[in-house]
């Protein structure tokens, strides 16, 4: 026999000699043996970025909100255009991520010779649920980190809920600075190439030999000599 659901009712009302089932609101009640409904399955965040350093309120706006941070000693700024959720209320998570628990990406990303400095993760969740949104924003957000470890020639490394971390090529990069466009929920890190250091006290290497003085010192021996032969001439 096939399984159905049913819906909980009020006692029967007499309404025109018929009989009216008057059903109550939320009383909705499921069969032995019917499967519970259950809400979507959510993205979970990127791994390694549990640490939640702000956890803020979004409403709807006609105006940009902008939201600061700090993450991993760097400011960082999240930019939320109007509409970009609808006309939800949101909650805004910016995670700070533990940056030795990513460096293993490096080297598979062709990078051995950088080091991470910098990163964020970004979460909007439902407030009713919990859990984060499924959907794509409607408009992207603006991420921006500023840090002096960035230099121009930073990578930006985007490591996703799902699937592997990758370079995002359309990351805009200068010196103290990366903005990156987003319109799900990933986490960010800043890969920077790793400088040579300077030993405090150390000369200056100098390449070829300096003959500047050697070559005025001859100059000045051959005009000495060539005086004392014409003194000598003169007196012979």
């Amino acid at each position: 026999m096939k399984k159905s659901h049913w819906l909980a009712v009020s006692p029967l009302v007499l309404i025109g000699g018929a009989c009216v089932l008057v059903l109550s609101a939320g009383s909705v009640a499921w069969a032995s043996g019917s499967p519970s409904p259950t809400a979507p399955a959510a993205p979970t965040p990127a791994a390694g970025f549990q640490t939640t350093v702000l956890s803020q309120q979004v409403s709807p706006s006609t105006k940009t909100q902008v939201f600061s941070a700090t993450s991993n000693g760097s400011n960082v700024t999240a930019s939320v255009p109007p509409g970009a959720f609808g006309n939800e209320n949101v909650e805004l998570v910016i995670t700070e991520p533990k940056l030795s628990d990513l460096t293993g990406s490096l080297s598979s990303l062709g990078l051995a010779s950088y080091s991470l400095g910098a990163g964020v993760g970004v979460e909007v969740v439902n407030p009713s649920t919990g859990q984060p949104l499924t959907a794509t924003f409607a408009a992207p957000i603006l991420v921006s980190i500023t840090s002096s470890s960035i230099t121009s020639s930073s990578k930006v490394i985007e490591f996703p809920s799902t699937g592997s971390p990758f370079v995002v090529s359309n990351a805009s990069v200068t010196s103290g600075k990366a903005v990156v466009s987003i319109t799900s929920d990933p986490g960010f890190a800043i890969a920077s190439p790793t400088s040579t250091a300077v030993v405090p006290g150390a000369t200056t290497p100098v390449t070829g030999k300096n003959f500047l003085s050697e070559g005025l010192l001859a100059a000045f021996l051959i005009v000495a000599g060539s005086s004392v032969v014409l003194v000598a001439r003169r007196h012979a």
